[in-house]
């Protein structure tokens, strides 16, 4: 059995599930989620997985300590310090970078982010099956899928929020929305823009040289904002994995995604988020 941790913002643990179900459509090995970390997290709204139509199996505290003992001092500092004395307990090698051997795996427990696309790519149909929200959108999402649906959509995704805190991945400048945008316009006709953000005011303020453009407010959540840019016809993210699964989810066959070249200011391994087919500004 493989057993997957779980942890982060919605983002993250979307790329976190990918992989775990990736691993158990491709080896029938079964695969199975370590919670347990929510109990303590207090970001990004918690554990939200469970909006989504997934096939969640998790672990039970008993399969977890067998593979990387108990929550514990002693444990914990082994995890931290020492991983490999615990032969099951497994944490990413290389931030982004694909590592075929997590597929040749039978018993371990998977402790990492799992930023790259190529894990879970061949079982692509089936986790755009999944990544798909239970219930119904609020009324103001719906509405609006209705009108992008009809245009040339663009989505356009501005994270500030904690990121303002975080120096070493920083903000992206504006002038990475004004190339963004150019690129958009010397290739698509007529497009409209759609501005998501955790700080729409800033946006209005700052984004108001985009012609074509509206500001979503009345979107209730996350998952109505997921759903909504992965709606719209072409996509510019932010150095964000919330909106890099916006433009993932995206099924146009001819849509152009634009990500920023520089997704975090401080990256001396060049560690590299954008899929080859999109374009990096």
């Amino acid at each position: 059995m493989i057993i997957v941790k779980i942890i982060g913002g919605l983002g993250n643990q979307m790329f976190q599930y990918a992989l775990a179900r990736s691993i158990e459509l491709q080896t029938n090995t079964e695969v199975k989620l370590d919670l347990q970390g929510f109990e303590t997290y207090q970001l990004h709204n918690g554990y939200r997985l469970n909006c989504f139509n997934i096939a969640e199996k998790v672990a039970t505290k008993s399969e977890i300590e067998k593979y990387i003992g108990s929550d514990s001092y002693f444990y914990k500092a082994i995890r931290r310090f020492c991983p490999s004395l615990l032969r099951k307990f497994q944490t990413e090698k290389n931030h982004t970078q694909y590592d075929s051997s997590l597929f040749e795996l039978k018993n371990a427990y998977l402790d990492g982010y799992w930023h790259n696309g190529n894990y879970f790519e061949p079982v692509r149909e089936q986790i755009l099956k999944e990544f798909t929200v239970k219930g119904e959108l609020s009324k103001g999402a719906t509405e609006l899928r209705e009108r992008i649906a009809s245009s040339q959509s663009v989505s356009i995704h501005v994270r500030r929020g904690d990121f303002l805190k975080h120096p070493d991945v920083g903000v992206l400048e504006i002038d990475y929305y004004k190339r963004a945008v150019e690129h958009i316009m010397s290739h698509v006709e007529s497009p409209e823009f759609y501005v998501f953000s955790d700080d729409i005011e800033w946006c209005t303020e700052h984004l108001n040289f985009i012609e074509n453009c509206h500001f979503v407010n009345s979107t209730v959540d996350e998952l109505d904002d997921l759903t909504i840019m992965s709606s719209c016809k072409h996509n510019i993210i932010a150095n964000s994995t919330f909106s890099w699964w916006g433009a993932w989810l995206n099924n146009n066959p001819e849509r152009i995604v634009v990500a920023p070249k520089v997704w975090m200011k401080v990256n001396p391994q060049n560690f590299r988020w954008a899929l080859d087919e999109w374009t990096e500004l």
